[in-house]
Parts: structure tokens; C-alpha cells; sequence
């Protein structure tokens, strides 16, 4: 079960390629359907707020479907490390094993899978996308 649905900013849903980029209706979609399930919806990013401010597309995504934004600037917890992996369960207060990340990074997902938490790395949408469809079945 997915209790929590955690997001990267920089690489998953901002950027070339990113999910905001050119999937926008995809994308909607998918939250709409983890919404529809009652999971929470959160980004972990080790980028700064400014994204936001710059980014309509991003700023939009984020009022409309994310319940909490953590950032390494203000939280001082930056990816790889456990300690912003744990930061999620515990601000939701849900077991490790019901929190879904998707990141870009290789070794922020092995970390995550380490401490027992499921984990997508993000390539392309189109998988990303049908690999949250599954988790959330």
C-alpha cells in the first residue's frame, strides 16, 4: 500500500524531459488518481523555492495537487541522505514501506529501497507514469 507519494522537483517534474515538460495531461491524470486513492502527495527536492517562482507550470502543479514541499533549503536535509528520506514518513507519520519515491537520482532511489521505502527512478514519463498506476492499484 502508498500512503505517500514523494516527488523530485529538478529532473522529474521541471526540466528537459521532466513530466511537466511535455506530459502535462498525463501527468494530471496520474494525480488525479493518486488523489482519488487518498495518497498524499509531497516533493523532496534539494533545489531552492525560487523554482517555483520561476516556473508557472510547476507553481500550478504544486498548488493544485501537493499537500507538503520540502526543500533542502529549508529544511537542510539534502538527497541522498537518510535523513530527508526519513523526514517523509515521519512528517506524514506512515511506515517506511507505504511511501513511494520517484527520483531521478540512481542513489537517492537505492537509498530509499535500503531503508525500505518503494522507489521509481525516473528515465521517461510514459514509465514513470504507468509504474505509479501500478503501485497504486
Amino acid at each position: 500500500m502508498v500512503a505517500v507519494l514523494v516527488l523530485d522537483i529538478l529532473g522529474v517534474l521541471h526540466g528537459r524531459g521532466a513530466l511537466l515538460e511535455n506530459h502535462l495531461d498525463a501527468t494530471y491524470a496520474c494525480m488525479k488518481a493518486v488523489q482519488d486513492k487518498h495518497i498524499q502527495i509531497c516533493t523532496l527536492s534539494n533545489s531552492s523555492p525560487v523554482l517555483l517562482e520561476r516556473d508557472t507550470a510547476l507553481a500550478a502543479f504544486v498548488e493544485t495537487y501537493v499537500d507538503k514541499t520540502l526543500f533542502a533549503s529549508d529544511t537542510g536535509l539534502y538527497k541522498p541522505d537518510r535523513q530527508a528520506l526519513l523526514s517523509v514518513a515521519e512528517l506524514y507519520s506512515v511506515d517506511l514501506a507505504e511511501v513511494l519515491l520517484v527520483d531521478d537520482s540512481l542513489t537517492t532511489i537505492e537509498e530509499a529501497l535500503t531503508l525500505g521505502m518503494k522507489g521509481i527512478v525516473y528515465r521517461n514519463a510514459e514509465e514513470v507514469l504507468s509504474r505509479i498506476y501500478a503501485y497504486i492499484q
